[in-house]
């Protein structure tokens, strides 16, 4: 079984404290917001585009944490 949100790219040093990094849904929003900013490019990126590709991937984040879980 998979959590629901964990870290991504945590970092243990050698003195056992422990950087928990990203979490994996941010991780996920961060590519599919690349994708979606490069199918814009050229295009219209007023605040509104902005907010909706940021929603967007976040959107696309969840979907993709819901499919780990089946």
């Amino acid at each position: 079984m998979y959590e629901e949100n964990p870290n991504a790219f945590s970092v243990s040093y050698g003195d056992g404290s422990v950087e928990p990094g990203m979490t994996l849904r941010d991780y996920f929003a961060g590519k599919a917001m690349q994708a979606l900013v490069a199918g814009k490019v050229g295009g219209d990126m007023s605040a509104d585009v902005i907010r909706c590709i940021a929603e967007d991937a976040y959107d696309i984040a969840e979907a993709l944490l819901r499919e780990r879980e089946e």
